[in-house]
């Protein structure tokens, strides 16, 4: 299909510039008077485990309501702080109490609900969400590339030392992104950004959310788009910049070409490929590596002290599930159902819409049905647990919760 003018859109997203007082300093960290970090102090100090979930929430904890609510409740009873790894944008899962005092969030309430008329409204999330999704201990937003601290006086703040991280002024990077994206699209449509990531959209309430600050999502037609859309950009980070600026390549584009992570989100036997596109250290697994680092400089403790708990069902919980948190007491429940069960247990299949997984395979050892421990290189091994494998007939939710029982 030749591109149109239709798929070029603008970029209005919000700047996210943290505000002076809010940058890290030796003072000031959002960790150090947060419930995470509470929770945590108080466990220490009666010698009982330091835990910590990294949750991915759709379809993962989400389908029944009171099974949503039951795995929040177990994981909390097991003494577990909860962290919530999600592609949801932050204030999705946030309850409007807590988003008025979360100053340094900046962005608009999600339109969760619709009026007579179809159009979008903004209402509070506990109106349409179950309770166990909300207002977590912490949240890593947007795919992993924005992370907000509860505060223990209420509200969030923005972990600034990570925004920092993404390079640049969140602006900035989307719009080289989507600069990035229509010159891609001029030879032919490889992808398009999905309907959220034109503000537009949003101002005429026909989207739930405001585009999100350091994440694009991009839906492409089929697997060789998809495929010729990785070449591309692969060349891309191997030209000069002074050539690719001859090509015409816009240069705020350029500039963001070697600061883009490209994470797979496809349902390839629904023949659906799509990608979430984020600055380089904006993902599910890199947000897990901040939040651990940051609860072990507070606490002063060895990474050996944590025992983590990780869930989830899609590929970019994959990292985060095998590759985040590293050298902790790890466990990766993979959800039942999990579009990634068959890729990573069959033999004869060595990828996933396009994406190798032979070198994960290769570190996997089976130790009973479901069950397999997977060794990274030179680093403590973590345990897997194949959701529908270990409890079979068991979806998504029922599989966290065979899981949670056994903990008990």
């Amino acid at each position: 299909m030749e591109s149109t003018g239709e798929t070029i859109i603008k970029s209005t997203a919000e700047p996210s510039k943290p505000s002076p007082e809010l940058r890290p300093t030796e003072t000031y960290n959002p960790y150090d008077k947060s419930t995470v970090i509470t929770k945590l102090q108080e466990r220490k100090s009666e010698k009982h485990p330091l835990r910590i979930a990294f949750f991915d929430v759709d379809s993962t904890i989400t389908g029944d309501r009171e099974k949503t609510n039951l795995i929040r409740k177990k994981l909390e009873d097991l003494g577990y702080v909860v962290v919530f790894v999600t592609s949801r944008t932050e204030e999705m899962i946030m309850s409007k109490e807590q988003q008025e005092k979360s100053s340094s969030l900046k962005r608009p309430m999600a339109q969760l609900g619709k009026d007579e008329q179809g159009k979008r409204v903004t209402i509070d999330p506990k109106d349409v969400e179950p309770e166990g999704v909300l207002d977590p201990d912490i949240i890593a937003g947007s795919t992993g590339s924005r992370v907000l601290v509860k505060q223990k006086e209420g509200g969030y703040q923005v972990d600034t030392g990570f925004e920092l991280q993404m390079k640049m002024e969140s602006e900035a990077w989307r719009t080289g992104i989507i600069k990035l994206i229509n010159y891609i699209n001029k030879e032919k449509l490889f992808c398009q950004p999905i309907p959220i990531e034109d503000a537009q959209n949003f101002a005429k309430r026909e989207t739930d959310v405001f585009p999100p600050n350091f994440r694009i999502q991009v839906n492409f037609p089929n697997l060789e788009s998809y495929q010729q859309f990785l070449e591309k950009i692969n060349q891309f980070k191997l030209t000069k910049r002074s050539d690719l600026l001859s090509q015409g390549l816009d240069a705020s584009s350029v500039e963001n070409v070697l600061n883009l992570k490209i994470t797979d989100d496809s349902k390839p036997t629904q023949k659906k490929f799509s990608a979430y596109l984020t600055p380089t250290h904006g993902y599910k697994a890199r947000a897990e590596e901040e939040i651990v680092k940051q609860v072990c400089e507070r606490l002063k403790i060895g990474r050996e002290d944590l025992e983590i708990l990780i869930a989830g069902d899609s590929f970019p919980d994959l990292g985060m599930g095998l590759y985040g948190g590293l050298d902790t007491n790890a466990t990766f429940i993979l959800a039942g159902q999990s579009r990634l069960t068959q890729p990573l247990i069959t033999r004869e299949i060595d990828e996933f819409a396009g994406v190798g997984l032979k070198a994960v395979k290769n570190r996997l050892s089976q130790n009973g049905q479901g069950r397999y421990e997977f060794k990274p290189p030179l680093l403590k091994a973590r345990k897997l647990v194949i959701g529908h494998e270990a409890y079979p007939g068991t979806s998504n939710q029922d599989s966290i919760l065979a899981f949670l029982n056994e903990l008990h």
